[in-house]
């Protein structure tokens, strides 16, 4: 792995396959400043090839030797990473180029708001699963909510405990 510094930002790089390895405080500086992203986009790193896709691999941080997680950054760019949460997080060719486009055409905010919604639909889900009701109707609507919450509940439990028992 080659070392180098790339507007402040400290980076390895493979000389063959040309990903990088950024430590975890370096890539969320990255994502954090613009000065930093303008250095990443100016950069070479840009430059890289379209790598052709292969067999998933999984690959083992350079620190640790542990295997890494494969993350989809931000869940929703497309652009997917490897991750070690202790030490880092490696970038095949161009990925990082990619991310930091992603961020600055607002792929973070997006994916802030389709968290958002994800947490209130999976809210409803659970008080409609813990009140018995249709989950595609809002809790809400129903006035039995604030009356019967903790007969459901039992109802509730009583009827997982049942189907649990009949399910092969």
């Amino acid at each position: 792995m080659l070392q180098g510094d790339l507007g402040g930002i400290r980076l390895q790089e493979c000389g063959k396959c040309f990903g990088l390895w950024l430590d975890t405080a370096t890539f969320e500086r990255i994502c954090r400043d613009a000065e930093q992203q303008a250095a990443v986009l100016g950069s070479r790193i840009s430059m890289g090839a379209p790598v052709a896709l292969g067999p998933v691999r999984y690959l083992r941080c350079p620190h640790c030797r542990d295997l890494m997680h494969r993350v989809n950054f931000a869940r929703c760019s497309g652009v997917i990473v490897d991750v070690c949460r202790a030490h880092g997080t490696w970038f095949d060719a161009s990925e990082l180029h990619r991310i930091v486009h992603f961020i600055r055409d607002g792929g973070m905010n997006r994916a802030r708001e389709k968290e958002k919604a994800d947490l209130v639909d999976e809210r409803r889900r659970m008080q409609a699963a813990r009140t018995g009701l249709d989950p595609v109707h809002s809790p809400a609507t129903y006035s039995i909510v604030g009356d019967f919450g903790l007969l459901a509940d039992v109802v509730c439990a009583s009827a997982q405990l049942l189907t649990s028992f009949l399910d092969p």
